[in-house]
């Protein structure tokens, strides 16, 4: 996380955005109780990696793409007419 844009300016991110974070995670693949048999195969491991990396990657989401589509209101004027539309400083839609 703290390779993030918006933590870049914190002080020891890693203390304060997630104290003891690695440690937990390792106790998790190590067996949920800090140091049991892991668990999970690597293939698990392959795919909770590649969830987490996808939560926090800046191009994961595609603007055009029909997820992101569905969530965007349609611009049909609104139940009174007078729907507003936020634009950018260019103009453009957002």
């Amino acid at each position: 996380m703290c390779d993030l844009e918006q933590f870049k300016d914190l002080q020891d991110c890693p203390s304060k955005l997630a104290p003891n974070g690695l440690t937990h995670s390792l106790d998790i693949l190590d067996g949920n109780d800090g140091g049991g048999v892991n668990r999970l195969s690597d293939d698990e491991i392959d795919h909770v990696v590649t969830f987490l990396g996808a939560l926090t990657d800046p191009n994961a989401a595609d603007a055009n793409s029909n997820e992101i589509q569905f969530l965007i209101p349609p611009r049909d004027g609104g139940p009174d007419g007078r729907q507003l539309d936020a634009k950018d400083q260019n103009g453009l839609s957002l």
